[in-house]
């Protein structure tokens, strides 16, 4: 009787747990599919205020959708985008790797987050993620072109090479890739490849006018050809006025020829378009006091100390001090 009893309960015990076992998957079930359909609505929300361009509400939909479902690969990434929009590249980077994570077409990520990293300057991690690019996509020419200027910044000036003289033989009409072959040569030393290359870069009409220029000049400038350099220089200026190394560089072969005045009046013009350049002051307070010019260049020097505590409003005041 007691053998029966036992038996009996038993069972008992075991249909209760088959009866806890299926309830509570049932309940769970229901609520992971309210979860999803409210992250559904969230996430298709957040891409209608994107296209709006309303990129700050359109997170805060994405972040909504991510708090109920944590691994929505589709939140994260529109949530990356959006960041991206707002130049928040930490938050776009961190959004992208969480994308990756929970399942996101791997190429798509790739696309993206080899461009954030370079802004970055993670130059490495720019390259891994533009080659997995190039792995899938082996006929991307742009991609293969930008892959070499990663390589440049990181200072790889061989393998720069090697994909611009490549590039070049499948477009030889591409006046930038020119200008890119001539920075890999300046970076390996190569003086007369680099100077033969930004003049093709000039002569087809490269977006990097000035640049090219500057490579040129710089270049003759190694192989103390100063008299042919100043002209370069002064091309450089007039098609980058930004390029500070042009007006120093300019300036200090002007002091070695013993044309001070001239030196001055180099460096007051990059004054006029780079107002808060305290080296630029340091040059004109040299220059000045070269030629003797104490008082000036005193004031030089004393705008340059103004400038290293974060005084540059005072260049704004007069941008063509000291005179």
């Amino acid at each position: 009787m007691q053998i029966k009893r036992k038996i009996i309960f038993n069972f008992v015990y075991f249909c209760l747990l088959l009866s806890v076992f299926f309830s509570l998957p049932a309940d769970a079930d229901g609520q992971n599919k309210n979860q999803t359909k409210q992250a559904a609505k969230l996430v298709a929300e957040a891409d209608a205020v994107f296209r709006q361009k309303d990129y700050r509400a359109a997170i805060d939909k994405y972040t909504g959708a991510i708090a109920l479902i944590p691994s929505l690969s589709k939140a994260h990434f529109g949530k990356g985008n959006a960041h991206i929009q707002l130049n928040e590249y930490d938050q776009a980077i961190s959004e992208m790797d969480a994308a990756l994570a929970g399942g996101y077409k791997p190429i798509e990520i790739y696309k993206i987050r080899w461009v954030l990293y370079l802004k970055k300057k993670n130059y490495d991690l720019a390259l891994q993620d533009a080659q997995k690019v190039l792995q899938l996509e082996p006929r991307n020419t742009d991609l293969n072109q930008a892959i070499g200027e990663i390589q440049l910044a990181r200072g790889s000036y061989q393998e720069a090479l090697d994909i611009f003289q490549k590039s070049i033989q499948i477009d030889p009409n591409n006046a930038d890739t020119y200008y890119y072959i001539a920075s890999a040569n300046a970076g390996l030393g190569n003086t007369e490849q680099q100077i033969i290359a930004a003049t093709e870069a000039i002569k087809r009409n490269t977006r990097y006018l000035g640049e090219s220029n500057f490579l040129i000049a710089e270049a003759l400038r190694k192989n103390k050809k100063n008299v042919e350099a100043l002209e370069f220089y002064q091309k450089t200026i007039s098609a980058k006025p930004e390029i500070y190394a042009a007006y120093h560089n300019l300036s200090d072969i002007h002091r070695t020829q013993n044309q001070l005045k001239e030196a001055i009046e180099v460096t007051k013009k990059g004054l006029q378009v780079l107002p808060e350049d305290g080296n630029l002051y340091i040059d004109l307070a040299r220059y000045y006091s070269l030629s003797n010019s104490n008082f000036e260049a005193i004031i030089a020097a004393t705008c340059q100390r103004f400038l290293s505590r974060g005084f540059g409003y005072l260049s704004k005041i007069h941008p063509n001090r000291p005179e």
